[in-house]
C-alpha cells in the first residue's frame, strides 16, 4: 500500500473519530465508553500499523524484529518510523520463492546445456 493511500487512510480514520465525537458529545456517559473504545483502538492500530504492515507483506525475514522496535521504540517517532521503514523494505517470502524457482530453473538450464 503506498505512502499516500495510508496516510488517506490514517487522516480519514482521525476525521471520522472526530465526526463520531462530535455527534456523540451530548449522548450519555454511557454511550462514550464507545467511543473512548473506537479511540483505544484507532490508536493501537496506528501504533502497530509498521507491524501491521510487515505481516500482511508477508516480509521474510524482520517481522519479528519490527514488532520488537515497534513495541519498544514506536513510542518516539523515530523508532515508529524505523520500524515504518523496515516493514515497507525488503523482500517478501512470495518473492524469495519466485527468485529460488528462477534459480533452480536457471541450473536445471545449465545442466541439460553442459550434458550436450
Amino acid at each position: 500500500m503506498p505512502l499516500v493511500s495510508m496516510r488517506r487512510l490514517l487522516v480519514g480514520a482521525v476525521l471520522s473519530v472526530i465526526v463520531a465525537e462530535t455527534a456523540h458529545a451530548e449522548a450519555s456517559a454511557s454511550d462514550a465508553g464507545g467511543v473512548y473504545l473506537l479511540l483505544l483502538v484507532i490508536g493501537l492500530a496506528s501504533y502497530f500499523l509498521p507491524t501491521i504492515i510487515a505481516m500482511s507483506r508477508g516480509k521474510a525475514n524482520g517481522t519479528g524484529g519490527v514488532f520488537f522496535v515497534n513495541l519498544a521504540l514506536g513510542w518516539t517517532v523515530v523508532g515508529w518510523f524505523v520500524s515504518f521503514i523496515w516493514a515497507c523494505s525488503g523482500q517478501t517470502k512470495g518473492q524469495i520463492e519466485r527468485e529460488e524457482q528462477r534459480h533452480s530453473e536457471m541450473m536445471a538450464a545449465l545442466k541439460t546445456k553442459d550434458s550436450r
